[in-house]
């Protein structure tokens, strides 16, 4: 007969895969239904897969997307996770293992979902930190579970026990998950793990075995049964594994079909690309970037009003950024596939279609996150990233060929990568047999810009333009650093980003809309207007495109960004 820590081990590694996408879903979803249900809240994305299923709901108010998801998150998640914590702790009081596993995994995503709200949202940080902290404890009382069916006298032994049973599940669904994803995604691991491992320590000081001896017969007080797990649970549990992988991947084809069905019918339903018409080589282009941010995406009825409100402010022209990634020291560069992605090809075909509809025209500015981060100096694998980054931006000049966008931005801020100027001289050949349009590259302030050999080979001599200002915000001795490349390669120069955050200082480091900084609209306005003036009568600026309007139309005069 197999030994008793046996069995109950198999039980748990045969239910891991239910728990994590029951927790991961629960995490993830749980507070846009309920938001649904009780708030009546509209679906914005709702995604099935084999690592769980993700969902947000979204209401409308001054012309403002907000996500139910983020608004009320912490509370709704925390009411969840103390909810089914309740129940399974009920349902399941006869099989502490099998409880506590869930438990412990419920409570573990929920505090993976909180530190990535931490990381990435602007909210009060104090309420989140006391939700992770019941968190944490609901995670550490389902780990005490755990020890039930595992006999260990020593401290050491029990938190063995608790790592090897419970820690392999989190820390391989975490890597799985960041391993498609940017650099930001390893997050997740650690947000999994992290905790888990802190809970371990303090679930291992009770010696919950002890108190339940093995050759008792009993568990939880109920004659007969065994306090571990059996074969009959490694056979249930190994069922429902391979019952969800196949049946939520079925059903995430399914959702994925319908929501491009309705963006096909919305693209159908606008007037269509005008194919064959020449294009212009050289326009001014009063413009500003339209970044998809969630949950109001690129193909969202949301972003659609928005941005068909633009002309009414002297818009002539938007930039439309779907982004790609590279991750850390890796030579692939990805882009994001399928209709759940923010900045999905049929989105951009709908915005292009409906700004052209309105008179605006459209730059297709295709980014890598970070791309300011990347060194690549073995020339080997450099050689493998050109390769691969030709293909991502080849993708996307076909797809301005075919819905016509104005002009087609081969990249930006690669300041490390730009040295290489005849990788970029193939790329830009490249580009032009698939894209009659006029091209630009997105050089980043400073070096990059003045450095820049290729620019004879463009359209347009492309800036991001955050150089900072002085005190009396005169933009002089910018217009010369400008004028210095403009003449050496004679190119028409836009601003393919330019901005300054509405905060103190917002001159210093335009960049940055990051700190405890008091907000300040006027001096904003000020250095929007010292670059507007000093500009827009240069002979040869043809225009800029101010960074950047969100498609959830966020801001207001309590907003830095």
């Amino acid at each position: 007969m197999p030994q008793p820590w046996l069995q109950t081990w198999l039980a748990a590694a045969a239910f891991y895969y239910p728990a994590l996408w029951v927790s991961a879903s629960a995490a993830s979803a749980g507070p846009a239904l309920c938001a649904r249900i009780f708030a009546r809240a509209h679906w914005r994305i709702l995604r099935i897969g084999p690592a769980g299923t993700f969902a947000a709901s979204w209401v409308e108010s001054s012309g403002v997307t907000h996500s139910v998801r983020f608004i009320v998150f912490g509370g709704l998640l925390l009411g969840i996770v103390l909810i089914l914590a309740a129940g399974i702790w009920r349902a399941g009081k006869n099989h502490r293992v099998l409880s506590g596993l869930f438990t412990a995994t419920l409570a573990d995503f929920a505090l993976a979902e909180l530190a990535l709200y931490l990381r990435f949202a602007r909210a009060s940080k104090i309420g989140i930190a006391a939700e992770a902290l019941v968190l944490f404890a609901v995670l550490t009382f389902g780990l005490a579970q755990m020890l039930a069916g595992r006999r260990a006298r020593t401290y050491l032994a029990r938190f063995r026990n608790l790592l090897a049973a419970y820690l392999p599940a989190p820390i391989l669904f975490g890597v799985f998950h960041a391993r498609r994803g940017p650099w930001h995604f390893w997050i997740f691991p650690a947000a999994l793990s992290i905790p888990a491992v802190a809970a371990a320590m303090i679930a291992s000081l009770f010696n919950r075995s002890a108190a339940e001896p093995m050759n008792a017969g009993k568990s939880g007080g109920v004659p007969g049964r065994s306090p571990h797990p059996g074969w009959a649970a490694v056979a249930v549990g190994s069922a429902l594994s391979i019952a969800i992988y196949f049946g939520s991947a079925q059903a995430g084809r399914a959702v994925e079909q319908a929501r491009r069905k309705r963006a096909q019918s919305t693209l159908a339903a606008l007037p269509p690309a005008p194919a064959g018409e020449p294009y212009a080589k050289t326009f001014f282009q009063k413009g500003v970037n339209f970044s998809a941010e969630f949950p109001a995406t690129y193909d969202s009825r949301a972003a659609r009003k928005l941005l068909a409100e633009l002309p009414h402010y002297g818009i002539n022209s938007i930039a439309l950024v779907p982004y790609g990634w590279t991750r850390s020291h890796g030579t692939e560069v990805f882009r994001s596939r399928g209709m759940g992605t923010w900045e999905n090809d049929l989105g951009l075909e709908i915005l292009t279609r409906v700004a052209h509809e309105h008179g605006m025209t459209v730059m297709l500015k295709p980014a890598v996150w970070r791309a300011f981060e990347i060194r690549i100096p073995q020339p080997a694998a450099r050689a493998a990233w050109f390769r691969s980054y030709r293909r991502f931006i080849l993708h996307y000049a076909r797809l301005a060929a075919r819905m016509h966008a104005d002009i087609f931005c081969i990249g930006g801020e690669f300041v490390h990568l730009t040295q290489y100027s005849d990788e970029w001289r193939a790329i830009i050949a490249s580009v032009r047999r698939v894209y009659p349009g006029p091209i630009v590259y997105a050089a980043n302030f400073g070096k990059e810009f003045e450095r820049i050999t290729f620019w004879d080979h463009l359209d347009y001599i492309g800036l991001q333009e955050y150089y900072p200002l002085p005190a009396d915000l005169s933009a002089q001795s910018l217009v010369a650093k400008v004028e210095a490349v403009q003449k050496t390669y004679r190119r028409p120069v836009i601003f393919t980003e330019v901005g300054f955050p509405s905060l103190e200082a917002a001159n210093v480091r335009p960049w940055d809309d990051s700190g405890r900084r008091r907000v300040s609209l006027g001096l904003q306005a000020r250095c929007y207007q010292a670059i507007f003036q000093t500009f827009y009568r240069q002979p040869w600026f043809e225009g800029m495109y101010w960074w950047n309007l969100e498609t959830n139309g966020r801001g207001g005069p309590g907003d830095g960004s």
